[in-house]
């Protein structure tokens, strides 16, 4: 089965374009089937002449889209799967953090340690990630888009510190961002529970573990990277991530319920990381 995705205005005819490129690239560089793989990209010219791109892909069958909720049964999580063949269903508290483990391993095996480059823009919100169940305990998360692969630190110069601070950056950006979705896709700000930063911790370091050989970098490199975050006092751990919501744009309402949030966050970070 495929899909075909169009564009119509004109953000959207330019953004198509980009995305389509991205996905055949990054889906090329993932060792492991994380994208959908895309075919072809044309254009249909309507009959007022107007040009519509539109690009072909793989559907991704069985995956369906998740978000968090309210009020879930009692021994399951706050994370409701969107299932279009039959009633939406809950997942466990180890589904909903093997789910969060796997968001986060996908988007650090996409980051390039040497250009600070990542995927960005993307938002639970708007159903980027895909899963399937497994078990009880799993699921198969898929990225369905990119619409964004750019460095987050521009100009940086590639020295050994402002490589690390980079990947310190990224890494605690993705602790918080993990954990914002729509209280059912488009709802008021919702925040994942406490698991879903324990399993964006554990994910962080699979897809470390994953970028070592890509990148070169020695196999001692994650474990002290991790000595690296401990050596942080937590007073420091809070004045990083207060300075992250800083860059939160001050009209967006995620500004002021992340910052809300960031104390108890820097806290368990710490225990988490173990």
């Amino acid at each position: 089965p495929f899909v075909v995705n169009v564009a119509v205005s004109p953000t959207g005819r330019e953004c198509i374009r980009r995305e389509f490129g991205l996905l055949d690239r990054l889906y090329r560089e993932f060792e492991q089937p994380v994208l959908p793989r895309v075919y072809d990209l044309e254009e249909i010219t309507c009959p007022n002449g107007k040009k519509l791109p539109m690009f072909s892909g793989q559907w991704l069958e069985g995956f369906c889209e998740f978000h968090l909720t309210g009020d879930p049964p009692e021994g399951l999580s706050n994370v409701i799967v969107w299932d279009p063949e039959g009633a939406p269903f809950y997942l466990t508290e180890k589904q909903a953090e093997n789910a969060f483990r796997q968001v986060a391993a996908i988007l650090t095996g996409a980051y390039n340690f040497y250009t600070f480059e990542q995927i960005r823009a993307w938002h639970h919100a708007a159903g980027d990630f895909i899963l399937r169940p497994v078990d009880a305990d799993r699921v198969d998360i898929r990225l369905i888009t990119v619409r964004e692969y750019a460095p987050h630190i521009e100009k940086a110069e590639p020295d050994p510190a402002a490589l690390i601070d980079g990947l310190l950056l990224f890494f605690l950006n993705l602790t918080l961002r993990n954990r914002i979705d729509r209280l059912d896709g488009t709802g008021g700000l919702a925040w994942a529970d406490d698991y879903a930063l324990k399993g964006t911790i554990d994910g962080f370091f699979s897809g470390l573990e994953v970028l070592v050989p890509k990148l070169d970098l020695p196999s001692s490199f994650p474990g002290e990277f991790k000595n690296y975050l401990r050596s942080h006092p937590p007073g420091a751990l809070r004045e990083l991530f207060s300075a992250l919501v800083a860059r939160i744009p001050e009209a967006s309402p995620e500004r002021n319920f992340v910052q809300k949030r960031i104390d108890r966050h820097a806290d368990l970070f710490r225990i988490f990381l173990g």
